[in-house]
């Protein structure tokens, strides 16, 4: 996907390239579509946490879908080797550490959504 975009210099490559629906194609195959669904069980069991503490259901139905966002970025980012934010759009193979860097601030995100229902 977007082999295109690793003959552009990084400099002019474009900034946030949208997560679908390229990125589709990594959910349609089982073999990465159950890591995926792996990565929604602590999302959803940190939503359905939050309920049990009397939060409310809106708030814990938004949890679990910002939460399920972050997990379907992270998926994407792992799985295609390109991860695009504002920051730019780099690879694993060019550009290892700005691409890692921008992984690390996903992964951090979805755990903070994973995490907020047991500790509120």
């Amino acid at each position: 996907m977007h082999e295109e975009l690793k003959d552009i210099p990084v400099a002019q490559r474009p900034k946030m390239v949208s997560l679908f629906p390229w990125g589709t194609s990594y959910f349609r195959e089982w073999h990465s579509l159950r890591w995926f669904l792996a990565l929604l069980v602590p999302v959803t069991a940190s939503a359905v946490s939050f309920w049990f503490r009397k939060h409310g259901i809106g708030t814990s139905i938004s949890i679990g879908l910002v939460g399920a966002y972050f997990a379907a970025c992270l998926f994407v980012a792992l799985c295609s080797g390109m991860a695009s934010s504002n920051w730019g759009t780099y690879f694993r193979q060019s550009e290892p550490t700005q691409y890692w860097i921008q992984v690390a601030v996903i992964g951090m995100v979805y755990l903070v959504f994973s995490g907020v229902g047991f500790c509120v």
